[in-house]
């Protein structure tokens, strides 16, 4: 088989820019251009998002959907400390479940076990990363306005028990 001169190739006979270069004989330009625009319109959602989520009061946790907080006239702003929710059917510690208001109710006076656990657990953490001295001895308690007082007392007295005794209640403003 002979060798022999190719002939037409794909798009020579097209008359569009965009298939066909002129002058430059199938390859690209050196020179890129890049559209602004559309990375300055990310750029400003991206900024306005940002703004939304940062928080300028400190809010120190999430509220559980469960707990109603009181309102109060006088309060203060509160440091960042571990939160132990209170509802009317869990006691939680930043988050995650430790026991039944109800059994606690039933159990009698005295501690809550499962809650001390937690407590000396994230102190013992602590300790371990070498940050023992940013644990103030101080937790936030969010309690539910119907949950009895003495499951708040043994709250409370666990928390004392283990270490905790700089003691401050999630409040809203009451407005006047």
């Amino acid at each position: 088989m002979p060798i022999t001169k190719p002939g037409h190739t794909l798009g020579q006979g097209i008359p569009l820019k965009s298939v066909k270069t002129r002058g430059s004989h199938g390859r690209k330009s050196p020179i890129a251009f890049l559209n602004i625009t559309p990375m300055v319109d990310m750029f400003t959602v991206l900024v306005i998002f940002l703004i939304q989520q940062f928080s300028v009061t400190g809010e120190l946790g999430t509220l559980d959907k469960d707990v109603k907080i009181p309102e109060a006239k006088k309060f203060t702003q509160m440091d960042q400390m571990p939160v132990i929710s209170v509802s009317n059917q869990w006691i939680m510690f930043e988050g995650r479940k430790v026991k039944q208001t109800g059994s606690v109710l039933e159990a009698g006076p005295g501690m809550i076990e499962d809650l001390a656990t937690e407590l000396e657990s994230m102190k013992s953490n602590y300790k371990r990363m070498g940050m023992e001295n940013r644990l103030s001895g101080g937790v936030i308690v969010q309690a539910d306005q119907k949950v009895p007082f003495s499951i708040i007392k043994k709250v409370l007295l666990t928390c004392a028990t283990k270490g905790f005794t700089k003691i401050n209640y999630a409040v809203f403003e009451k407005k006047s």
